[in-house]
């Protein structure tokens, strides 16, 4: 089929997928109020299309109802989003779980779990004093608990409720869009009340049938960790899986084989039709009614049906089952209708059950993937062989950009993984696994015995992939300089696959390798006089990054939460893989209290660190630091780190142990505190008075009334002070009394809570650049900046409201 034929057909559907897409354009929902004038417009264009049959037009009516559906669905989702005067609030609400419940472990020695779930709200029951107007989709989180939740189960809970907004960094994980794509308009967590209760269990076949089989497959594995990748397989349950799991299947390549995907779909539909056709065929009598083909059809569709239902429909399964069931109509019909076609009508199908399925990675890696599979069956001349492995190394190349920009990194090996597991997992290990779960129903003892020799084949290949894992050169780190770059190589290379140019497509096809991957390499001059100073958001705690032309500085690491949020693993982590930092080469944990040195087990365990530093190392049994104290200095370069804080006696504990570290670059200087208090500040006012001085101060103690202290401001007189907080924290910190001081000096001041991730820009000869990444990279979905909110509450500080 022609090119002109293939987006002939589509040209439609590729006009309203193109106004979904459209609307993400936009940071702001506000910015489009004039959709309200598309509704005349698209009434008019419908009036000249019906006159003058032009397809023009007819693309534009599409793409402008593609647009007004999108904003139609983003504008409900944020409109329902919790009330900021509700936040914090307690709510005794009914309703189901929505989602599969995710089991998190607190420590080795408690069997209790936090256990995470999406919950849809089907009555307010009661609120104390205010209203009880909430959203209709909770993220919610249960501390501790010992009771088991089921997807579909009724429950009524007594919630605290908040906004749902997260902390946000310059790195490729977004939550608040994870928010967005599930409707979500609150998060919260459920409280200790006697009003915890289940209403109803769900009773619906396919959840008692997903709940029976993954309750089967945790006996049979018991212990064995590999269970999680065969809850997966057969449930689509990877709720389970560990960090190392992810690290193993994401450094490989080999992610998409732990998802119940389209192809696997496809061949339990390919199965299922040889069975139904089979079958049906035995019988004369039947046969002459009905023939075996159509039969072999429906079966298709019911299986393909079954095994999408127990994989909870997600995105590639969903496209799959459209698929299936359009080739059958078309069978039923009569229809000769091309595969491009079915895949079209794929697309607008997913786009209309799912709006903001366009936003996820499954819908484009999926998506792609099968274009590019059925461009290449074009080519029948080729060998079943041949052609299976430039299927294999054609997918590598165009997931590649994709996996690049979602994820930072693609797997080199892939290819060559891919091409011996994908038809291992495929035409073995899902079929066998999806007959074991049948036969578990009818011959119990035959489906465990499959089930153990597909975890025994399983055990084995993780064992391989495990030790492939560990090698370096297995990843590829790289960033996609933006979403422009991104179109253009996908569209060289499409362009390259449907093209007939012979030996010319080849030429075009090596321009892919001259587009620079690499995005907004950190410039620190032609004579190094630049450094970057980074006040990650990590939420109630504190890390800071001193990025520097060959080292990087870590100062404090945040916190961790067993069985839940650790900002090493979560934050830290793709921070530095952003930024391209494979070494720490000085740590500083400030003190012990967790949200300063939580997320340094995770760091001193994936990464290599170099000098460690504490004011409590005794309490940081995990790293072996050396105690900071007056006296200890280094220079990097330009870039002169001093301690000024003295050698700490025993008497003293806790936050008053906190390293005090000062940053000399140039005409800037910059001084991190931890969480020092009013008595340390003391302390240093007495003796390193001479050293306070500095134009960009981290705040002590989050801004806490225990900290800065009239003297040790006017002593520091910063330019700029920085809190690091989490939004609207229990604390309520920082406190209004020390934003009037601050605010007193002419102190620009701002925070994480607020404005995300900050950077520095801070130049030898005395320069700053700010950047505030919720304001730099807002998207439609996002939180803003806060800006304004902050200077509303200095301006509230300065009347003494």
């Amino acid at each position: 089929m022609s090119v002109d034929n293939i987006f002939g057909i589509s040209i439609g559907i590729f006009s309203f997928f193109c106004g979904n897409l459209f609307l993400y354009a936009f940071s702001d929902i506000s910015q489009l109020s004039v959709i309200k004038t598309l509704i005349p417009a698209t009434i008019i264009l419908s009036v000249v299309f019906f006159i003058s049959k032009r397809r023009i037009f007819l693309m534009f009516i599409l793409f402008f109802m593609g647009l007004s559906w999108q904003w139609y669905h983003a504008f409900q989702v944020i409109n329902d989003r919790i009330n900021n005067d509700l936040h914090g609030k307690d709510f005794t609400v009914q309703g189901r779980v929505v989602s599969q419940p995710k089991y998190l472990g607190i420590n080795d020695y408690s069997d209790k779990k936090n256990i995470n779930f999406i919950f849809k709200v089907i009555k307010c029951i009661e609120a104390e004093s205010y209203s009880c107007d909430i959203p209709y989709y909770l993220s919610l989180s249960w501390y501790k608990s010992n009771v088991v939740i089921k997807n579909g189960d009724v429950w009524q809970l007594h919630v605290r409720l908040k906004e749902p907004r997260s902390t946000f960094n310059n790195i490729p994980y977004d939550k608040e869009r994870f928010f967005f794509l599930n409707n979500i308009g609150a998060r919260g967590y459920v409280r200790k009340s006697n009003f915890n209760k289940i209403v109803k269990n769900d009773d619906g076949i396919i959840s008692r049938l997903r709940s029976l089989i993954a309750s089967r497959i945790d006996d049979l594995f018991l212990e064995n960790k590999n269970k999680e990748i065969v809850k997966a397989l057969v449930v689509g349950d990877r709720s389970g899986f560990s960090s190392e799991q992810w690290r193993v299947f994401a450094r490989t390549g080999t992610s998409h084989l732990v998802a119940i995907s389209g192809l696997h779909i496809g061949l339990i539909a390919t199965i299922g039709f040889f069975i139904g056709r089979f079958l049906w065929g035995l019988s004369i009598r039947l046969s002459t009614l009905v023939a075996p083909i159509y039969c072999g059809g429906f079966t298709a569709v019911i299986v393909s049906l079954l095994y999408s239902a127990l994989a909870g429909f997600g995105i590639a399964t969903t496209r799959a089952l459209i698929m299936i069931a359009v080739a059958f109509i078309a069978l039923l019909i009569k229809r000769n209708v091309s595969v491009m076609r079915i895949l079209s009508i794929a697309l607008a199908a997913v786009m209309v059950i799912d709006p903001f399925a366009i936003l996820a990675k499954g819908f484009w890696l999926s998506f792609i993937a099968v274009l590019v599979i059925l461009i290449i069956c074009r080519d029948r001349e080729k060998k079943v062989f041949w052609q299976w492995i430039t299927i294999q190394f054609y997918l590598s190349f165009a997931l590649m950009p994709l996996t690049i920009f979602f994820f930072g990194q693609a797997s080199v090996i892939s290819p060559f993984v891919n091409l011996i597991l994908v038809p291992v997992f495929s035409f073995i290990i899902v079929p066998l696994l999806f007959i074991a779960a049948a036969l578990l129903i009818i011959f119990p003892y035959a489906g465990d015995w499959m089930m153990l020799c597909c975890g025994y084949l399983l055990d084995n290949i993780w064992s391989v992939l495990r030790a492939i894992s560990a090698y370096e050169f297995v990843v590829l780190n790289m960033r996609i300089a933006s979403l422009f770059t991104l179109f253009v190589i996908m569209f060289v290379f499409l362009w390259f696959l449907f093209s007939r140019a012979g030996k010319w497509r080849y030429a075009i096809f090596s321009l892919l390798f001259l587009i620079p991957l690499q995005s907004e390499e950190r410039d620190f001059g032609k004579q190094q006089e630049y450094i970057y100073l980074d006040f990650i958001d990590i939420g109630q705690g504190l890390a800071v990054g001193v990025h520097m032309p060959e080292h990087f500085l870590l100062f404090d690491t945040g916190p961790r939460y067993f069985g839940g949020f650790d900002s090493g693993r979560d934050i830290i982590s793709p921070y530095l893989q952003q930024i391209e930092v494979n070494k720490i080469d000085y740590m500083v944990v400030s003190h012990g209290d967790n949200d300063h040195s939580g997320g340094a087990h995770y760091l001193m365990d994936h990464f290599e660190v170099g000098k460690s530093y504490s004011g409590e190392p005794e309490r940081l049994g995990f790293l072996y630091a050396e105690r900071c104290y007056k006296g200890k200095a280094l220079q990097v370069g330009e870039v002169k780190f001093a301690f000024i804080n003295r050698k700490h006696s025993k008497k003293l504990k806790g936050n008053d142990r906190s390293c005090v570290l000062k940053i000399d670059f140039g005409k800037n200087s910059i001084l991190l505190t931890g969480d020092i208090t009013k008595k340390e500040e003391r302390r240093l006012l007495k003796r390193a008075k001479r050293f306070l001085k500095s134009n960009i101060l981290q705040i002590p103690h989050h801004g806490s009334s225990g900290s800065s202290s009239a003297a040790f401001i006017k002593a520091v007189s910063p330019d700029y002070a920085i809190y690091s907080a989490g939004y609207k924290n229990r604390y309520k910190m920082p406190k209004d009394k020390i934003l009037k001081k601050y605010n007193k000096i002419g102190a620009t001041q701002y925070n994480t809570a607020l404005s995300g991730a900050i950077s520095f820009r801070v130049s030898l000869y005395g320069d700053i650049e700010i950047v505030e990444y919720r304001k730099r990279k807002k998207n439609i979905w996002n939180y803003s900046s806060g800006r304004a909110y902050v200077e509303s509450q200095n301006n509230l500080a300065v009347k003494g409201l």
